[in-house]
């Protein structure tokens, strides 16, 4: 009875062999064939690449980059827009004010949707466009403007 048993476990370990042997030689096939396409992958990223580098030669504007230049042209449209709206904001709060001191920290509360850096930029803007003048430098190391023409 004991060599029954041995028989028959020695039967199923040796069925089991059998099945896994067409296993283990489809995983090798498809550590194969991965290999290859990894290889093509390889190449073809490196097409990829040249390819970028002679598109920025041709046209430097592209900077190499494929993605969707027409969101960033739109984005930068979109940001030059809002930017002229603040600064005309800003000019008409400047030019209704002859005569008081022109501060960015002051004027940020009555400006909503314009901060503190960017009413301190478009104050340099109107500056240079002869709209305001800079008169002091205030305590904290803060500048003051006046207009221009008052």
């Amino acid at each position: 009875m004991d060599r029954i048993e041995e028989v028959s476990a020695e039967t199923v370990e040796t069925t089991l062999r059998g099945l896994l042997l067409p296993v283990a030689e489809q995983i090798d096939t498809l550590d194969e064939l991965i290999a290859q396409y990894e290889g093509r992958l390889a190449e073809l990223k490196a097409i990829r690449s040249r390819a970028r580098k002679v598109q920025q030669v041709i046209d430097p504007s592209t900077n190499g980059s494929t993605k969707r230049p027409a969101v960033a042209h739109g984005n930068r449209v979109r940001a030059e827009q809002i930017d002229r709206a603040k600064l005309e904001r800003l000019e008409s709060y400047v030019r209704a004010r002859p005569g008081v001191d022109l501060i960015a920290n002051s004027i940020e509360p009555d400006l909503p949707g314009i901060s503190n850096a960017k009413i301190s930029q478009l104050m340099d803007v109107l500056t240079e466009r002869g709209v305001i003048r800079f008169d002091r430098v205030i305590k904290g190391g803060g500048r003051a403007f006046r207009l221009a023409v008052e």
